[in-house]
């Protein structure tokens, strides 16, 4: 047989009344996913890079290796965790007296946005953005904190816009 080149495939399947809400869908995992994403990843960078906090080199070393684990693996242990009839999070949580139906469902919207943002999603972010956070120059954070911010404040009026670049970057590569 000839090929034949055509559009008619993407006719067929833009005509599937069920492919705008497959299409809302997908745009609206990716949004509400990078935007938690990317201010949770900004948090841990900066927290990894710009403080003492204990641990932190074993921290930013398991955003990386969890970056390396499959995606599957870890979406199979969030369905063994978190389904509603036989997850084992869900079985514990309903066998409290007070509990009546199991409050978790790795199926819904937010659970799908949850298995991504622990699956990679945040890793990513953290990946990008520690590295860009230890460059910041010090003086400025330095000059925050004489003014009388604190590190929280220094964060979101000083390190965050001069950051706001990368960040930029990072949510897009998202």
């Amino acid at each position: 047989g000839t090929t034949v080149y055509s559009l008619q495939g993407w006719r067929q399947a833009l005509a599937n009344p069920g492919i705008a809400g497959a299409i809302y869908n997908s745009f609206a995992l990716a949004v509400a996913r990078q935007s938690l994403a990317i201010v949770i990843g900004i948090f841990l960078a900066w927290l990894i890079a710009r403080t003492d906090i204990p641990f932190g080199g074993w921290l930013e070393f398991s955003f990386w290796l969890s970056y390396f684990i499959p995606a599957l693996p870890i979406a199979l242990g969030w369905i063994l965790l978190l389904d509603s009839k036989y997850g084992l999070i869900n079985q514990w949580l309903t066998a409290l007296p007070f509990i009546s139906e199991a409050p978790f469902n790795v199926y819904s919207f937010w659970g799908i946005v949850w298995v991504h943002l622990s699956a990679s999603t945040i890793a990513i972010k953290v990946m990008l953005l520690t590295p860009a956070f230890r460059n910041l120059d010090a003086a400025l954070e330095e000059a925050s904190h004489v003014a009388g911010a604190g590190p929280l404040k220094t964060l979101f009026k000083i390190a965050a816009p001069i950051m706001m670049p990368t960040i930029l970057v990072a949510f897009i590569l998202g």
